[in-house]
């Protein structure tokens, strides 16, 4: 899981305005900054999406059907024989 810019945002601002209101703390201080400067980058660099790439066309070749005397039925598009003359599914008329 990714820490979103917003979170780096708001621990090292907070990091960084605690340790300076307490006066004590000079290492989170600064380490509050380094958050908030590596929040800054991850925005405004690390953030924006990247261009994609335009994907080549890739042909093929037209397949052939796996059973050249089959069709479909142009009403349920079930499969049926080239030799029907009706749909066994809907019963609509194929051929004469």
């Amino acid at each position: 899981m990714e820490i979103p810019f917003w979170a780096w945002l708001v621990a090292g601002g907070f990091m960084t305005l605690v340790s300076w209101t307490v006066g004590d703390l000079e290492i989170f201080f600064y380490l509050g900054i380094m958050f908030v400067v590596f929040g800054l980058l991850k925005l405004f660099i690390l953030g924006r999406p990247k261009k994609a790439q335009a994907q080549p066309t890739i042909h093929h070749r037209p397949q052939h059907h796996m059973h050249p005397h089959a069709a479909q039925c142009p009403r349920c598009h079930m499969t049926i024989s080239i030799y029907d003359r009706f749909c066994r599914n809907c019963g609509v008329r194929l051929r004469q």
